[in-house]
C-alpha cells in the first residue's frame, strides 16, 4: 500500500479514499505518524546513511547478527578465541558495536568459558582473518548492524596446521632408570657424597636444551614428525622438563626438542640489524646487538661483531660485554627487543666508530682478505 499512489491526486490511497467506520480494521499505525514540528532537518541514520522516517520509529530492531559465530580477539590483553553471544550498539567504542564473547579457555580468576565485552574492531574470523561483516555479509535491514569505522583484515595461521599445534607429547608416566647410584636427599654436606653426586651433568641431547638457553626466547623452524612444518616460530626451551614451548600469535603449545631446527633463512652479517641470541659455542645464551662484521682469513662468511647485554628486555638491561665475535650460524633472532629505542643511539655510535677508516675520513667496509696458501 505504501508504494501505491492514486493517479488523480497523487496521494496514498488512505488519503485519497479515507476508510469508513467499518473499515478501520485496515488502518495502519504508520499512517498517523509525523515528525515533531520543531525538527527542521530530517534526521539521518548513521549506520545506513538514510533518512529516518516516522515508520522507522515503530519498526522492531533487526535481530542481532553473527550469533554463534567463532571469532578471535586480535587486540587487548585477552587474545584468544571465542563465540559471539550478543551484539549491541554503543557510542563508547570506535566501531559503534559492542560484542559479548564467550571465551574458549579456563581461568582461575574468571572460571570456565568466561564472558567478556569487546569492541567489534578487535574481533576477526579465525579462519580468514576478515571482519565479521565481510566474512558474513549483512543484507537488507541487517545492514543496521554495520560498523561505523573501517575494520581491516589481519593475517591468521593456516587452519590446516593449527590442528597439530596442541597435540600432546607421548611420555611415559614413570621416568626410565638411569643406572646411577641412589643419592639420599636428606644427606648432609659433611657426610660425604657419592660418585654420582659429584659427576658432571650429562650433555644435552639437543642443542636447544642447553641449560644456558633455558627460558630464552628466539625464532626457530618447527618440523613435526607428522604434519607440515612452520618456517618461523618463537621457541622457549624448558630445559628442566626436556621440552620446548612454541608460540605463534595467541597460540602456545609444547613439542619435543627433536622437532626443532634452525630457521631456513640465514642471518646475513653484512646487513643484519636484528637482535640475536647465541645458541651454540662458548657464548651460548648471550643476547647481542650487532654493530659491524669482520672477515677472518680463509673463511667465506664474516664474523658478527656485537655487544652483549644483560637482563634482556627488563628495565635493568645494561651492557655486559663491549665486544665479542661470533659466527652467524651460531646465532638465532631474538623474539623480542623491548629496549630497542633505549640503546639505539649507543649501537649507532658503535657502528659509526667501527666504519670509520684509519684516517677518519671515509666509511670503511668489511674487507675480505685473500685466501692464504
Amino acid at each position: 500500500h505504501d508504494d501505491v499512489l492514486d493517479t488523480y491526486v497523487n496521494k496514498p490511497l488512505f488519503q485519497a479514499f479515507p476508510l469508513s467506520e467499518g473499515q478501520q480494521y485496515f488502518k495502519q499505525q504508520t499512517w498517523d505518524l509525523a515528525l515533531a514540528p520543531n525538527i527542521k532537518d530530517t534526521p539521518v541514520d548513521p549506520h545506513t546513511k538514510q533518512a529516518v522516517t516516522p515508520e522507522d520509529l515503530i519498526k522492531g530492531q533487526p535481530k542481532q547478527p553473527w550469533i554463534g559465530e567463532a571469532v578471535i580477539v586480535v587486540k587487548g590483553a585477552i587474545k584468544n578465541s571465542g563465540t559471539v553471544k550478543e551484539v549491541q550498539h554503543s557510542h563508547r567504542v570506535r566501531s559503534g558495536l559492542l560484542v559479548r564473547v564467550e571465551m574458549n579457555y579456563v581461568s582461575a580468576d574468571h572460571g570456565v568459558s568466561p564472558f567478556f565485552y569487546f569492541d567489534y574492531a578487535w574481533l576477526r574470523d579465525p579462519k580468514t582473518g576478515l571482519p565479521l561483516h565481510i566474512r558474513h555479509p549483512l543484507h537488507g535491514q541487517m545492514r543496521y548492524w554495520e560498523p561505523l569505522a573501517r575494520v581491516k583484515a589481519v593475517s591468521v595461521p593456516n587452519p590446516k596446521i593449527a590442528q597439530s599445534w596442541t597435540r600432546p607429547i607421548s611420555t611415559s608416566s614413570t621416568p626410565p632408570w638411569n643406572n646411577l647410584d641412589f643419592v639420599d636427599p636428606f644427606q648432609t654436606a659433611g657426610a660425604g657424597s657419592s660418585s654420582a653426586s659429584s659427576a658432571p651433568p650429562p650433555p644435552p641431547t639437543h642443542w636447544i636444551l642447553d641449560s644456558r638457553l633455558d627460558e630464552k626466547e628466539f625464532f626457530v623452524r618447527w618440523k613435526p614428525n607428522n604434519g607440515p612444518e612452520m618456517s618461523k616460530v618463537i621457541a622457549k626451551p624448558e630445559c628442566r622438563f626436556g621440552r620446548v614451548r612454541l608460540t605463534h600469535g595467541a597460540d602456545s603449545w609444547i613439542v619435543p626438542a627433536e622437532e626443532i631446527y634452525d630457521v631456513a633463512v640465514p642471518i646475513l652479517p653484512k646487513t643484519n640489524k636484528l637482535p640475536l641470541v647465541v645458541v651454540r659455542g662458548e657464548h651460548t645464551g648471550k643476547h647481542l646487538r650487532q654493530f659491524f662484521c669482520k672477515y677472518w682469513p680463509n673463511e667465506e662468511e664474516p664474523h658478527i661483531m656485537a655487544v652483549v647485554y644483560h637482563h634482556w628486555g627488563t628495565t635493568a638491561e645494561k651492557r655486559q660485554e663491549n665486544h665479542i665475535e661470533v659466527q652467524a650460524k651460531d646465532c638465532a633472532q631474538a623474539a623480542y627487543e623491548p629496549n630497542k629505542q633505549k640503546f639505539k643511539a649507543d649501537i649507532e655510535q658503535l657502528r659509526r666508530d667501527a666504519r670509520r677508516s684509519d684516517k677518519g675520513k671515509t666509511p670503511k667496509r668489511p674487507y675480505k682478505p685473500k685466501p692464504q696458501h
